[in-house]
């Protein structure tokens, strides 16, 4: 699973410590898992596949059915549809005067997040 992503972080031009910054995952799990001290638990398999955007079984086998991908595509595009509702509503009410601190320090949290998608 480690050779796996390996090629999941070159792919996304990202470092191990941008994954355990975005997911909550211990950087110290990555090294374990490298190492053969550990193997990856179900819940962080889960984290790590949604941030690259792949299947579960993709990171244990490199193997997608075609079922597989339409979901992953499908779970994208819902993401960012409710996303793009939110940042909507946000730029609505950054506007109208609401909050504004608040909102554009979140603003600004959403926009870098983005940035590396």
């Amino acid at each position: 699973m480690y050779e796996i992503f390996l090629e999941l972080l070159s792919r996304k031009g990202v470092r191990a410590a941008d994954v355990s910054k975005a997911t909550g995952i211990n950087p110290s799990t990555f090294s374990d898992w490298k190492s053969g001290k550990s193997s990856p638990k179900q819940e962080k398999l889960v984290k790590i596949a949604a941030y690259f955007n792949v299947s579960v079984d993709f990171l244990l086998n490199r193997e997608e059915n075609e079922v597989e991908k339409g979901m992953v595509a499908i779970d994208r595009e819902t993401y960012d549809i409710i996303c793009m509702q939110q940042m909507q509503k946000l730029i609505s009410a950054f506007r109208a005067g609401k909050e504004r601190e608040r909102l554009s320090r979140y603003l600004e949290s959403i926009i870098e997040f983005h940035k590396d998608k």
